[in-house]
């Protein structure tokens, strides 16, 4: 009878396969999110108006952390 190795209990980084993906937004949910076409998230990152994603093959991700971040800045102080 064989056991499988325990997985470590460690938080995944960024660069992980195993990083926990509800962490990330793909095009079409952020492009929800925003409420415009993907295409214009596409265009958005064009013109510098949100980060560029991090891409895992060809799926586009965005960080949820970072794109807070990012909106914030352009909200300017509150």
């Amino acid at each position: 009878m064989s056991t499988k190795p325990k997985k470590p209990d460690t938080a995944p980084t960024l660069g992980s396969p195993t990083a926990k993906l509800d962490e990330y937004l793909t095009k079409q949910q952020l492009a929800q999110l925003l409420h415009v076409t993907p295409r214009t998230v596409n265009n958005y990152v064009a013109a510098g108006q949100l980060p560029a994603p991090i891409h895992v093959g060809r799926l586009a991700l965005w960080s949820k952390p970072a794109l807070a971040a990012f909106l914030a800045t352009l909200r300017g102080p509150q």
